[in-house]
């Protein structure tokens, strides 16, 4: 056997060092590609710079991608009944002849590899799972799938599965690419279109499942999701930081991994509110409240004015401007973008007080005076001249706006009562208790969040920008941020300000819509002579400033630039380019959709969005993707036995319509590789007549070593929760965490080092370790709206050994 052994491994080796020559050869080639597109910005030639960025560009992105499948290149082989057999890598490679070397696991012949049983062996005889060291065959596991194999095939191994579920784990998440199992796989390579909703127990592999989902259609159809990006959303930020490595590791770089807290920029929540103040305001009725509150007068704004004309004291007082602000929300308009017409209502409110006591019947404002009105230019706009033509009250009305749209002290009241909101400003007020009722809380609502905001009310400190300074916004606080973000509109500049570059204050169809399907635009700038943009790009990717200022002769050029990126060009046509200035758009043959674009209120527009630990979502963190997956297809993975959000109907029906109408794909994913049965055991104990035991997943895997459960002092828990986890270190030789009740975190974080972290129960969703300490069940049970679902969360985090302390036996129901 030890020969068989020797020999495969010596076979295997001899391919592999095939594979990482190749490899070598394959990156020596982009490095010169990658010089010599930087040695043609010398060169001299009309389209040197786009030809060097182009190279350059691709260049780079093949070496980084070869550096990152560099470890474990080769983890696969098979072979098939007719006698031929291939390797299996991180990516494709052919050889100088262009015959294939590897295989990409991505690649529809792969697909076998994950889905042949010995029940359905799809033509396969053998399947070889082979572990390497860089380039170093360190072993092989071989199962055999075929009835009987041919005699000079040797069998070794004892299971590629089992051995990497055995592993220590680590800080970081691993990808499974050697590993994947048949249910996984079906649902990785599942229609590109739609919702693919993944379900599945603890240690089933979702998250997995989900990532690697993400580099498949990446592959399978980068033109369509690497133009608009995939974004993977997780539940925390520690997991993101988990999950990092994995697509880099697969060669995947376009994927915006994001948690939460992390959605509403610049906000970056990590906090997590007590349970009632989450569930408020997670719930989606708060939707309505928020559309109040944009409207309310902000703090410390003038509350009346008083104003001379022609001799006249002009008074407008609270009343009069709260009327003015119900007048403006009636139009529609953002309240950021509202400010001149909230100038227009409030000129004619003083044209009101104006002739409240004139004798003269015509000097009322009426329909008519709105109509003239409503053509007047407001304060801070160019204004148009009085039109005289007119008699009676429309001359007297026209008159009087002219006379006032000058006035400074009216201008200056202008922007100091309708002054540019942000969200976190807007979001701040709640910690007035009187203004969550009059947005239409009620008083014990209104309480509960003024509670939780009293940190968040801004400053002297802020009085440049009005943002409260560092403030402990939570994680449910995101959704609310986004919610205003949207209900606010745009902020205008503010006076003094740093200002963004031109290019990107443009209106969204400015750029995107005059810039034309092929995504580009010439102009000519004053200085620096005839530049082609790329849509998105401020930047040009090619200059010529020694054209003349005809723009034939630059079209001519453009077309020659835009031809060595192949790309032919019909016509050229009108457009606008990044800076507002006019110019040219090429006219494209087999022209793909320019790229817009952000969209200026924030909101993304993914094609494909991923949602992990879906089940926790609330009825608002699900508004806020829908958002950003409006014309997303979708991936979305979770597991409702660990759901946290205690209302599961209210957030299926939030998710439902986030979602779409979209074409559904389910995969239900039914065993558990990271727990052992005797963890997995107590841990389903928690759930007892609340999920039925035929939704659970299958452990598979026993180490006969039992939880132990310790009975300890509360005023111990702390000490003892340091020496289990000492123990613990010194059995594992991987991760070990420290899971609590959030108000015991930060007594404990004074145990983290190295090896060792500590996290509360929501914090370590889908993360794993070697073994694990939770401290006092009874309290996870109590801290949220779902305690046995959390309690089941903490316990299923370990893969190998854990140790639970509790001051008491009454939380774990008696074994059924």
């Amino acid at each position: 056997m030890q020969s068989d052994r020797a020999a495969e491994l010596a076979a295997e080796q001899q391919v592999v060092d095939t594979v990482y020559a190749r490899l070598a050869q394959v990156r020596a080639d982009a490095a010169e590609v990658d010089q010599e597109g930087r040695d043609r910005a010398r060169s001299g030639p009309v389209g040197g710079l786009v030809e060097r960025d182009a190279m350059v560009h691709l260049a780079d992105r093949r070496i980084r991608g070869l550096d990152a499948a560099y470890e474990g290149l080769v983890f696969g082989r098979l072979d098939l009944e007719d006698g031929s057999g291939f390797h299996l890598g991180r990516l494709g490679l052919r050889d100088e002849d262009l015959e294939p070397l590897l295989v990409d696991w991505r690649a529809p012949a792969a697909s076998v590899f994950y889905q042949a049983t010995s029940g359905v062996p799809l033509g396969v005889v053998r399947r070889r799972v082979i572990t390497c060291s860089g380039p170093r065959v360190l072993d092989v596991d071989d199962e055999l799938l075929a009835a009987h194999a041919p005699a000079e095939l040797r069998l070794v191994g004892e299971g590629a599965l089992m051995a990497a579920l055995d592993r220590s784990r680590g800080p970081a998440m691993r990808d499974i690419v050697a590993t994947i199992q048949g249910e996984q796989d079906a649902a990785i390579r599942a229609p590109s279109g739609g919702v693919t909703e993944i379900t599945g127990g603890p240690g089933t592999g979702k998250t997995q499942v989900a990532l690697h989902r993400a580099a498949y259609l990446l592959y399978a159809e980068r033109r369509r999701f690497a133009e608009r990006g995939v974004l993977v959303v997780g539940p925390s930020a520690v997991f993101t930081r988990y999950i990092s490595q994995v697509l880099p590791g697969l060669g995947e770089e376009d994927v915006r991994l994001a948690a939460l807290g992390e959605l509403a920029e610049p906000v970056a929540a990590t906090r997590y509110d007590e349970w009632p103040v989450a569930a408020l305001k997670g719930d989606a009725r708060i939707a309505g409240p928020l559309a109040d509150l944009v409207w309310q007068a902000p703090p410390g704004t003038p509350t009346g004015l008083r104003i001379s004309h022609q001799g006249r004291v002009l008074i407008v007082d609270e009343e009069d401007l709260a009327a003015v602000r119900r007048a403006v929300r009636a139009r529609g308009v953002a309240p950021n973008a509202a400010r001149g017409l909230a100038a227009v209502e409030l000129l004619r409110a003083l044209w009101t007080h104006r002739r409240a006591d004139d004798p003269d019947p015509r000097a009322a404002p009426g329909a008519t005076d709105r109509a003239d009105e409503s053509e007047q230019a407001t304060p801070g706009a160019t204004e148009r001249p009085a039109d005289h033509r007119g008699t009676g009250r429309r001359a007297d009305y026209r008159d009087f706006l002219d006379d006032m749209a000058d006035r400074t002290d009216l201008r200056d009241f202008v922007e100091e009562w309708w002054p540019p909101l942000s969200p976190t400003r807007v979001l701040s007020w709640l910690a007035d208790p009187a203004r969550g009722e009059a947005a239409g809380l009620t008083p014990a609502e209104a309480a509960l969040l003024a509670a939780s905001y009293t940190d968040c009310v801004a400053t002297d400190d802020d009085a440049t920008t009005g943002e409260p300074a560092q403030a402990p916004w939570s994680v449910s606080d995101v959704p609310l941020l986004d919610d205003l973000r949207v209900l606010l509109g745009a902020s205008p500049e503010r006076k003094n300000a740093r200002t963004e570059p031109l290019w990107a204050l443009q209106e969204l169809k400015t750029w995107a819509e005059r810039s034309q399907e092929g995504g580009y635009v010439l102009s000519r700038g004053l200085d620096n002579g005839w530049g082609l943009y790329a849509a998105g790009d401020p930047m040009p990717i090619a200059r010529h400033p020694d054209l003349d200022d005809a723009p034939v002769v630059a079209q001519r050029w453009a077309t020659a630039v835009l031809a060595s990126l192949d790309e032919k060009v019909l016509d050229w046509v009108d457009a606008v380019d990044p800076y507002g200035e006019p110019g040219f758009a090429p006219v494209l043959r087999d022209a793909a959709p320019a790229r817009e674009q952000d969209d200026p209120t924030g909101d993304e527009g993914y094609a494909h969005v991923i949602v992990d630990e879906a089940q926790d979502l609330s009825p608002m963190q699900w508004r806020m993707l829908g958002r950003r997956g409006e014309y997303a297809s979708w991936t979305v993975v979770g597991d409702p036995a660990q759901s946290s959000w205690a209302d599961p109907p209210a957030a299926r029906e939030a998710m439902e319509r986030a979602l779409g109408p979209g074409t559904r794909h389910r995969f239900a994913l039914g065993t558990n590789y990271r727990n052992s049965r005797e963890i997995f055991g107590l841990a389903t104990r928690v759930l007892a007549g609340l999920v039925p035991e035929r939704e659970l997943p299958v452990a598979v895997r026993g180490t006969g070593l039992e939880p132990e459960l310790r009975t300890v002092g509360a005023d111990d828990l702390t000490a003892e929760a340091g020496r289990a986890a000492a123990e613990l270190l010194a059995q594992v030789n991987g991760t070990v965490a420290v899971i609590a009740a959030a108000h015991r975190l930060d007594a404990l974080a004074g145990l983290a080092d190295g090896r060792l972290t500590v996290h509360g129960a929501l914090e370590a969703k889908g993360l794993e370790f070697d073994a694990t300490v939770v401290v006092e069940p009874a309290e996870l049970l109590a801290e949220s709206g779902s305690g046995p679902r959390t309690l089941y969360v903490a316990l299923t985090r370990a893969t190998n050994r854990l140790t639970v302390l509790q001051t008491g036996p009454g939380w774990l129901p008696a074994a059924g």
